[in-house]
């Protein structure tokens, strides 16, 4: 249990560089003039998903010392699918 989430806990810290990259980058989203509603959930989603990723690398701890190690997993398991969910969003709609 401690080794699966360990082993999530340093995607997490990948994917939350990983994601500050994005949100730096999501503003260029703009520069081809598309002022639609997908675009926007889209540049806030990559706005959200550091803060989310971040707080993803801490809280399944706090949850596995609660004793809670179900918990724990679905919450190190949250940015991994966010991620999965955007790539389709992006490839099904752009």
């Amino acid at each position: 249990m401690k080794a699966m989430l360990a082993m999530l806990t340093i995607i997490n810290i990948a994917l939350t560089v990983f994601g500050v990259s994005m949100a730096a980058m999501s503003p260029m989203m703009f520069d081809s003039g598309g002022d639609g509603k997908l675009l926007w959930a889209i540049f806030w989603s990559l706005w959200v998903f550091p803060v989310v990723a971040l707080l993803c690398v801490f809280l399944p701890w706090l949850f596995l010392w609660l004793q809670w190690p179900r918990t724990a997993l679905v919450a190190s398991a949250v940015p991994i699918t966010w991620m999965i969910v955007l790539a389709v969003v992006l490839f099904a709609f752009f």
